[in-house]
């Protein structure tokens, strides 16, 4: 659990990541007892990170994210985990960056 919520922490940055938290009533992810709750947390978190990443993916374009998910040994057509999906988004933002 604590790996995922740190994903997500890195790809969120840690205001967004915070506020999410705190909108569930938690202040850090080691106060969340319940898996139950946790999974509330996790599915926020999840829902700001898709737009982020729907957009990264467009900015990219469909041939640089395939490239992306080959070099990552994913297959283009599978449903990514949501760690997957957080490594994906890093190198698509790593990419971005050193676009001209």
């Amino acid at each position: 659990m604590a790996a995922r919520f740190g994903s997500m922490r890195t790809v969120l940055g840690a205001r967004e990541y915070g506020e999410i938290l705190s909108r569930n009533e938690y202040g850090k992810v080691v106060e969340i007892r319940s898996v139950d709750k946790a999974r509330v947390v996790y599915r926020d978190l999840l829902n700001a990170f898709r737009p982020r990443s729907g957009q990264a993916r467009t900015a990219l374009g469909g041939v640089e994210y395939v490239k992306i998910l080959r070099e990552l040994r994913l297959n283009p057509k599978a449903r990514l985990n949501p760690d997957q999906a957080a490594r994906v988004f890093d190198r698509m933002q790593e990419e971005l960056r050193h676009d001209p």
